[in-house]
């Protein structure tokens, strides 16, 4: 080979390393995003799966952020809070925990108050197709619903600080009530 030809030949080589090298390094990236993406999604169906075991009246109460309607007992039930095992949560994550259950519900306390939560088919969130009739009653009102739903739908959230920075996973489902009254 002479001289002229390794010349030309060099660049070349030197460029098709540092594709490879490239495309080596977005390999390994992307497998690590999709590892930490597999989790956060594990995590949420397992959620969604706890909530479908539970009959459907129980499930806005156990699942809720308010300890004080937990059925067995203030701070008895799983709450709004989850773990995901293998992230890490935010660092301003309440209780260090990455994943979130939210629920159609708003605090109808006056401010300076303790919270009052009332579960409202009235709310605007187009996520989980609310405004919605959570009774099937035909009306959508302002009113509490958390004793007479039979539908409730249902976003999950899991906030991660990963290996290349800030992720979050949002899941949505909808729990319903089925009656085998005929």
């Amino acid at each position: 080979m002479t001289l002229l030809e390794l010349a030309f030949a060099m660049p070349i080589l030197l460029v098709a390393i540092s594709l490879f090298s490239s495309a080596l390094v977005a390999m390994f990236e992307q497998r690590e995003i999709s590892r930490e993406r597999f989790l956060a999604s594990e995590a949420v169906r397992s959620e969604f799966e706890r909530m479908r075991n539970e009959e459907i009246g129980d499930v806005y109460a156990l699942f809720n952020e308010d300890p004080e309607d937990d059925l067995l007992g203030p701070g008895t039930a799983p709450g709004s809070r989850f773990d995901v095992f293998g992230l890490d949560p935010l660092a301003d994550a309440p209780d260090g925990l990455a994943g979130e259950v939210l629920l159609p519900y708003v605090n109808v306390a006056e401010p300076g108050m303790p919270p009052v939560w009332e579960l409202r088919e009235d709310m605007e969130w187009e996520s989980l197709g609310m405004p919605r009739d959570l009774n099937r009653d035909n009306v959508v009102d302002a009113v509490d619903h958390s004793e007479d739903y039979v539908l409730l739908p249902v976003e999950a959230r899991v906030e991660w600080v990963g290996r290349f920075g800030r992720k979050e996973l949002r899941m949505y489902t909808l729990l319903t009530g089925y009656s085998m009254d005929p």
